[in-house]
This record gives C-alpha cells, structure tokens and sequence, in this order.
C-alpha cells in the first residue's frame, strides 16, 4: 500500500492541475498526463545523474575520511611501500594527507 499513495498523490496533482489552469482548452487530460509524466521522468533522471556525478564522489569521500581504522592501514601499507618505491613523493603526499586526517580525527 505504501508504493501506491505516491501514485495517486500523483495522479490528483495532475488532474487538479490540469483542471485549474487553461491548458485544458488545449490539450485533453490523457494528453497533459502523458507530457507531464514524461516530463517528469526527464527532469528526475537528469537530477539522479547530477547527484551521482557530484554528491556520490562527496559520499565516499567524507567516509573514506571519517574512517580511522581504513586510514591506519593505509597509511602503514604507504609507509611500507615508501620505503622501497620510486614514486616517494606521490607517497609522500599521501602519507602527509593520511596524517593530517588522522590528527584531525583526534582533536574531535
């Protein structure tokens, strides 16, 4: 019962909607009920796809930061890692970054 009373919430905009505005001397009902259906599942995908583009990747991050046991290990796997690789300032700069969150997770 619970997925059908957005549907009819949905169907009673559209028919108070339509019925309330003058648009129905132009189209019929089915007509605006079909348009706006469409135009309503055109404009929630685009707001689903910019919500996983931008808020997705903010998610993760904000969890991989908050998450003091996976940034110890980290950090000991990049210090180990450190000691024998070429690429000692790429890491570096991440063991920095590891230890800056992790003092930051102290003080709160």
């Amino acid at each position: 019962m619970t997925a059908v009373f957005p549907i009819l919430s949905l169907v009673n905009f559209i028919i108070i909607s339509h019925s309330l505005t003058d648009i129905k001397d132009v189209i019929s009902i089915h007509m605006f009920g079909i348009l706006f259906g469409a135009l309503l599942l055109v404009v929630l995908t685009v707001i689903g796809v910019i919500f996983k583009k931008y808020q997705h990747e903010t998610d993760l991050t904000v969890c991989y930061e908050n998450n003091t046991s996976q940034l110890r290990f980290n950090l000991f796997v990049l210090q180990s890692i450190a000691k024998h690789d070429i690429y000692n300032d790429k890491i570096k700069d991440e063991i920095e970054y590891i230890k800056k969150l992790l003092n930051k997770t102290k003080d709160v």
